[in-house]
């Protein structure tokens, strides 16, 4: 540890003497100040600088071409510091400054910052960055930044570094920085990071067939996962709930909920009648709403249509028949539109 007298900064008489300066790790720099008696002293009071010999304290001064050193002791536990130097006046006189005292440490301060608001990536949250680089110390010695998310129950460690990328849960989450100088002084600074989901699943539906013959007013059942397949995506919810909606009937040209001797359906399946108006010669079509819900509420419904052709089977996308059932299946629970 060094003390320095920077050129042209220290000066006696009616202004004010300043900037001793202790440049040493974990020690603020101490400015001195020239008090009437001709002692000079911190304006912290914690350390005083005496005189030896006489000075005209009208027209003397103290000149420097350099930083000067002041050699002495240090004690780098407590603080404690003898040091001196000889100076030469404007008049070359020569002056035996001494400066006796104790350092003392000034704290670092914590700033912390992250996202205020992040959309959920993935399963349990997202992907946050903590950032810590706004801290500051003004001894210039943070050497320790830890990262803790504030719950409950208590402060639980999640990172270490001036910044970090941590895992933060759906919903708000605070999270503590404490930082630590040299001289294990600490100071805390919280940061508040809300994960939201507010995007709804996307959804595949479809229907497997998707056209039904020939009309006898036979059933046909659907099952989630067994002809009525729906692919979900949801980026915060891997197991999104999913049931059916309701059923529409196209025919003649006119839209209807669907009544309960046309199609019966629950939460996880749907069964229709294959059935049609001979009059309309575009025959019947079924539209069957699936409605995929995540962990957050958002949905999304998605519709798929199942068809009984007027008077001749597309060969290619009608049922040869596998499906038939006698009556609705308990799966599939009346309802009344």
């Amino acid at each position: 540890m060094t003390l320095n007298l920077r050129p042209d900064d220290f000066v006696l008489g009616d202004r004010s003497c300043s900037n001793f300066f202790i440049t040493s790790g974990g020690y603020q720099d101490i400015p001195i100040v020239r008090q009437p008696s001709g002692i000079i002293a911190s304006s912290t009071g914690s350390a005083t600088c005496i005189f030896d010999g006489t000075v005209d304290s009208q027209h003397t001064y103290f000149t420097a071409s350099s930083d000067v050193p002041l050699q002495g002791s240090f004690d780098e536990a407590t603080g404690q510091f003898s040091m001196h130097t000889n100076l030469t006046t404007s008049t070359n006189e020569t002056i035996d400054v001494t400066l006796v005292g104790r350092a003392v440490n000034r704290p670092p301060v914590a700033v912390a910052t992250s996202p205020e608001t992040v959309e959920c990536s993935q399963s349990g949250g997202a992907l946050v960055s903590l950032d810590g680089s706004g801290s500051f110390d003004p001894d210039n010695d943070i050497i320790s930044y830890v990262w803790r998310m504030v719950t409950p129950a208590g402060h639980v460690f999640v990172a270490r570094g001036k910044t970090a990328t941590v895992l933060a849960p759906l919903g708000a989450t605070e999270y503590e920085l404490m930082v630590m100088d040299s001289r294990n002084q600490t100071s805390r600074a919280r940061t508040l990071t809300h994960v939201v989901d507010s995007l709804p699943p996307s959804v595949t539906l479809t229907a497997t067939p998707s056209c039904i013959w020939p009309p006898d007013r036979k059933w046909f059942e659907w099952k989630l996962g067994a002809g009525l397949d729906v692919e979900e995506t949801d980026a915060c919810d891997r197991h999104p709930s999913i049931r059916v909606l309701d059923v529409q009937i196209t025919e003649n040209n006119l839209v209807r909920p669907a009544s309960s001797d046309d199609a019966q359906w629950s939460g996880s399946a749907v069964c229709l009648l294959a059935a049609r108006d001979g009059a309309s010669a575009t025959g019947r079509r079924y539209t069957v709403r699936v409605r995929v819900t995540d962990g957050s509420g958002n949905k999304t419904d998605q519709a798929v249509e199942v068809e009984v052709p007027h008077d001749s089977r597309p060969a290619d996308r009608c049922s040869d028949g596998a499906l038939h059932v006698e009556t609705p299946s308990v799966d599939c629970r009346p309802v009344t539109p």
